[in-house]
């Protein structure tokens, strides 16, 4: 589809994050498109400083949607700020996300 498999941004494909947290998502871009998260449990860097015991790393959940910009909060940025721009996942971008999970562990709270 795109030369070389080359291409900055388009219409098509999936947007693609891991989190640790099971809501609070964020983007780069409030833009239509699809997003999947996969959501995981594993040790800190700081744990074992704190004494807490390691532990498998495993993946909780993935879900996925179509989202559009009114599914984003666009958080910006000041003009003298060098942090990368972000924009979070609204209450209804993550009711669409959870109603299409694609995979969870079971008994998950």
């Amino acid at each position: 589809m795109f030369p070389k498999n080359s291409v900055q941004h388009s219409h098509v494909g999936i947007e693609i994050k891991a989190s640790r947290y099971q809501s609070g998502w964020q983007g780069h871009n409030p833009e239509d498109t699809w997003l999947m998260v996969f959501v995981f449990d594993s040790n800190r860097p700081s744990d074992a400083v704190q004494g807490i015991q390691p532990k498998p790393f495993r993946f909780i959940k993935v879900v996925g949607a179509s989202l559009t910009k009114n599914d984003w909060s666009f958080s910006g940025r000041s003009e003298i700020s060098r942090r990368t721009i972000t924009a979070s996942v609204t209450k209804s971008g993550y009711q669409k996300m959870m109603s299409n999970w694609i995979y969870q562990i079971p008994n998950l709270p």
